[in-house]
């Protein structure tokens, strides 16, 4: 199984590894020369207030707070890979045959609960997969993001039985805020204005965690869309006007090291020219 492409490049020639910013997408536009950098959708979310339960939660876990976000991430990322994965075609394995495994069982448990949502929408929705990880983008917004999957689906309205497209995203944690609703409902709106993938009509979070439910995920029809765009434009003033400057960090490592190097040269980390 392939792991999903990481955001760097490996430059043998030049002895150099460049690592993008996490927080950005650099998008390639037709007749500009230069990439054009993107602060992705979550970077704006993030100074959307968080609530009263977030400050109760970081009270109650203290300086654990880290390591549990950063786990929460990893799960995330685990699982999201494999999906992608199965959505394209390829077996994913939990331990194989030399007793080795792919992920911890927690994932393969965030998994096993998509496989559930997946078997049950392709019997009643007839869902059929289209663009899988898709990178949309808005310059005007100035802002890009990754959705899940953009999917058909089949669905019956007024008596009359139709297809339409939908944007499907993946949650893994307890608990889903606000900000993932805000969060697809920009998806949306930017992948209708690409006018690339067919009208959407539609978007649902999918909330996978086991002890949710008997289902083991649960189901949340985005709505408000006008709303949640407001919500993420006001976002993204505050996020301006508290970072009038904000551009991204991108990092360069050398690609080999020994010990000589050490010795006699100053280890170079930015990529700049000495």
């Amino acid at each position: 199984m392939n792991n999903k492409i990481e955001k760097f490049q490996v430059d043998v020639e030049a002895n150099r590894i460049n690592k993008y910013d996490e927080q950005f997408y650099q998008i390639v536009v037709p007749g500009e020369k230069e990439l054009v950098d993107l602060l992705s959708v979550t970077g704006y979310l993030q100074v959307y207030p968080k609530g009263v339960g977030f400050k109760l939660w970081l009270q109650r876990v203290g300086e654990n707070a880290d390591a549990i976000r950063d786990e929460a991430g990893q799960i995330g990322t685990t699982t999201h890979r494999f999906i992608e994965a199965t959505l394209r075609g390829e077996t994913v394995t939990f331990e194989n045959m030399d007793s080795s495994r792919n992920c911890s069982l927690v994932e393969w448990e965030r998994f096993l609960s998509w496989c559930l949502w997946y078997q049950e929408y392709k019997e009643k929705y007839n869902l059929e997969p289209l663009f899988i990880e898709q990178i949309v983008f808005d310059l005007d917004r100035k802002t890009a993001g990754t959705i899940d999957l953009i999917g058909k689906v089949t669905v019956k309205d007024k008596k009359e039985t139709k297809e339409i497209l939908k944007v499907f995203d993946w949650k893994t944690g307890q608990y889903v805020g606000d900000t993932a609703e805000i969060q697809v409902s920009i998806y949306q709106d930017i992948a209708n204005k690409m006018k690339v993938f067919g009208n959407i009509e539609g978007a649902e979070i999918v909330q996978l965690y086991p002890k949710l439910n008997r289902k083991g995920y649960r189901v949340r029809m985005v709505e408000d869309i006008k709303e949640n765009l407001i919500a993420f434009e006001s976002c993204q003033r505050i996020f301006n006007r508290a970072n009038p400057n904000f551009k991204p960090k991108y990092l360069s490592y050398p690609n080999t090291v020994n010990l000589e190097e050490l010795n006699t040269e100053k280890l170079n980390l930015t990529g700049e020219e000495k």
